[in-house]
């Protein structure tokens, strides 16, 4: 009975060491795969400013809604702040989850006395872009007007935009 036994455990012996090289080999080649491997290097991300100016052709801006696009879907928007006139300081009303996405709807009114009547900065939008890839911006004014409601598209102007790196 002991004769029959050891040949057994021997067989199992050879098959668990069998098993064993055969996991060895395996994990070295895994290693060896994982040391030669080189990380390539994440392409480097740019931050730009990107001003958006209303110029309400000289009657005062008592309201704005635009939509500020990437068309190339290249930028993403990091953060927005107010513009320049006290009227628009605050930043405009934006939808949170938009700031993932390279395409933003803002909207702003004030009631305040002291309205701007010329070309003013209503907001910037801080971006962040990949180095050697072009973005499109575009800007499509959808509201703006006086304090009265009076629509003002037709004399007002969305102003050039200024990128600032």
């Amino acid at each position: 009975m002991n004769g029959q036994r050891l040949p057994l455990a021997r067989r199992h012996l050879r098959l668990a060491t069998g098993f064993a090289i055969l996991l060895a080999a395996a994990l070295l080649t895994w290693a060896a795969g994982e040391a030669r491997a080189i990380p390539q290097a994440p392409t480097p991300s740019l931050f730009e400013a990107v001003e958006i100016h209303i110029d309400p052709g000289g009657r005062p801006l008592a309201a704005f809604q635009l939509e500020f696009v990437d068309e190339a879907g290249t930028a993403r928007i990091a953060g927005i702040e107010g513009g320049e006139h006290p009227a628009f300081a605050r930043p405009a009303y934006y939808d949170p989850a938009a700031l993932a996405r390279s395409r933003v709807i803002l909207a702003a009114f004030s009631t305040d006395a002291d309205l701007p009547a010329g070309r003013t900065r209503v907001a910037t939008l801080h971006l962040i872009t990949r180095q050697g890839v072009s973005p499109r911006y575009r800007i499509h004014l959808e509201v703006a007007a006086d304090p009265e409601g009076q629509d003002l598209r037709p004399a007002a102007v969305v102003e050039s935009i200024r990128r600032k790196a």
